[in-house]
C-alpha cells in the first residue's frame, strides 16, 4: 500500500471513529476542506501535508472529550 492510500485509511478510520465530516477535517487540520475528497479521488499530499494530518488526528484523539467541538442541537 502507497502512503497516500495509508494515509487515506487512517483518515477514513480517523472520521469513522469520531463522526467528524471529511471537510472539517480537511479544514481543521490543514485549512482545506477538499483535503479528504481530492485524496478520495487518487491525489497526493506532500510529507508536510501529511505529518500535519497525522497530527492533528492524534492531537484530536487525546483531547478530553469536553474540550472537542461539539455539534450545537437545534433548539
Amino acid at each position: 500500500m502507497d502512503e497516500a492510500k495509508r494515509l487515506l485509511a487512517e483518515i477514513e478510520a480517523f472520521l469513522t471513529r469520531t463522526g467528524m465530516r471529511a471537510s472539517a477535517l480537511g479544514h481543521r487540520a490543514v485549512n482545506d476542506g477538499k483535503l479528504v475528497d481530492r485524496l478520495r479521488c487518487g491525489r497526493t499530499v506532500t510529507i508536510d501535508t501529511a505529518a500535519a494530518i497525522r497530527d492533528f488526528i492524534a492531537d484530536y484523539e487525546h483531547q478530553p472529550r469536553r474540550r472537542r467541538r461539539q455539534k450545537k442541537v437545534p433548539d
